[in-house]
């Protein structure tokens, strides 16, 4: 954004309003949401999140940098499989309106304290909606029928609008942490290690993806803006996905894995699986590249993700199963590699969104394999709930879907910041390297260094480059 008073945002208020203002007098109801949409031109929406002034936000943004979507405040929640199913007709109805948001990874387990103001799903539509589309943005005013017929409604939104485009002062301030817990410690890890490879012996399993937390304590209430500003968010590696719905309650998941993308009939999935830290310069680096791509091990266990995401498309019927690019390929990330493998296929009938993630979710990469009884056999040996670790989280429109799996993750849960990773457990695997493998996962969230970093000054979104 430009560093003058009037951004490309901050400039077209007025106008915003007095559109607003004119849909508002003439709308007559004819669908259950109405939305009024508003061109904004370049904005990186990112940027933008920590100057909106909310307690409830959520963003999404794909792998590949191209699309972005940002809302503010939540017009309409969705917590359960029907709900969101029947949320559908919306859309149906309102080809602009967008549903965000994920569901828990075991649905059918009772959520602990810190995950039970969610539900087993939560998925919104929110009122303010920013979309960007390669680099293209639009503001999408999302209108219930109840707030065109009634004056102080009318009122109430135009508040909104107005305080929206306030934006606030955002300074960043010294996150400092006072203690922190593994869940589980390194003994309980090495036990859960021993009972897996038990049970890949009986043949009651190939593969589980034990995971675990680190939860950090504050003496103040975390700022979720705080946290977000020091993650990692380079092109190209990254879906970020960000649910706020409290000041100090959100869930932020910067991740390279996607579930599945639905464009039309056509559904893409990745296999990423096995991995390896990366080297301290760029010859080491080729070296642990080498080392991951001829291990027995780290190819054993991506084979089994991809060759269930093949199995996955075959049950739904699918044709036209194919490898996108080079198997098992490199994929580059800030701390870790892995290797990649993206699948490709087309559906022969209409699929609902909820039919493809009980499909996909969880893969082997997350759970295990086979799936039911690696899930079921984690719900009864993790000793903690995942809560939305590892689960579902995307977008709905009405050109199909884009989920990813929310892995390297972390819960803001008021003075608490609960660090999330796993590791496949295959029968070669040992306690002790997968416990470093988890840790180096948990680098996105790696405050260690921060801690002293004095806070970086700025002003009003309005007056500050946010690019």
């Amino acid at each position: 954004m430009n560093a003058s008073p009037h951004t490309p945002l901050y400039s077209q208020k007025s106008k915003i309003i007095a559109r607003l203002k004119e849909f508002l007098a003439q709308a007559v109801v004819s669908q259950e949401i109405a939305t009024i949409t508003f061109e904004l031109g370049e904005l990186d929406l990112w940027q933008l999140l920590p100057y909106i002034d909310h307690p409830q936000k959520v963003f999404f943004g794909d792998r590949e940098g191209t699309t972005q979507y940002l809302g503010i405040k939540f017009l309409r929640t969705f917590n359960s499989t029907f709900a969101l199913e029947n949320a559908r007709h919306l859309i149906d109805e309102n080809k602009e309106l967008v549903i965000l948001g994920g569901q828990r990874f075991h649905p059918n387990r009772l959520p602990a304290p810190e995950w039970s103001e969610l539900g087993s799903h939560y998925y919104v539509i929110p009122q303010f909606l920013f979309v960007c589309k390669n680099g293209q943005c639009q503001l999408r005013i999302n209108i219930p029928d109840f707030a065109i017929l009634k004056l102080s409604e009318n009122m109430r939104l135009l508040l909104d609008v107005e305080n929206l485009f306030s934006f606030k002062g955002h300074q960043t301030r010294k996150l400092s942490f006072e203690s922190s817990e593994e869940v589980p410690n390194f003994n309980e890890w090495q036990k859960n290690i021993d009972l897996a490879l038990l049970a890949f012996k009986s043949d009651e399993l190939q593969k589980v993806v034990l995971s675990r937390k680190k939860i950090l304590s504050s003496e103040k209430n975390i700022r979720p803006d705080d946290v977000l500003h020091h993650l990692p968010t380079t092109p190209g590696e990254h879906f970020i996905f960000h649910l706020q719905w409290r000041s100090d309650r959100a869930f932020t998941s910067v991740t390279p894995e996607r579930l599945f993308k639905l464009d039309g009939n056509v559904v893409i999935s990745d296999a990423i699986a096995g991995t390896r830290v990366r080297g301290e310069n760029e010859v080491n680096d080729k070296v642990k590249a080498f080392e991951l791509k001829n291990s027995s091990k780290e190819l054993a266990e991506h084979r089994f993700v991809t060759n269930a995401l093949i199995k996955t498309m075959q049950e739904l019927k699918a044709k036209e199963i194919n490898v996108i690019g080079d198997a098992e390929n490199i994929m580059r990330l800030t701390h870790v590699q892995h290797l990649h493998t993206r699948l490709g296929c087309k559906l022969e009938k209409d699929i609902r969104t909820n039919e493809l993630i009980n499909a996909f979710h969880p893969t082997p990469a997350v759970g295990g394999t086979p799936k039911i009884d690696a899930s079921d056999w984690l719900s009864s040996h993790e000793a903690y709930d995942r809560g939305f670790y590892a689960a579902p989280m995307g977008v709905i429109d009405s050109s199909g879907a884009d989920f990813c799996v929310a892995i390297r993750s972390a819960l803001i849960y008021g003075r608490e910041l609960h660090i999330y990773a796993g590791a496949g457990i295959v029968s070669q695997s040992e306690a002790k390297a997968e416990w470093d493998e988890t840790a180096n996962k948990m680098r996105n969230f790696n405050f260690k260094t921060k801690l002293n970093q004095a806070p970086r000054e700025t002003s009003k979104a309005n007056e500050q480059t946010l690019n």
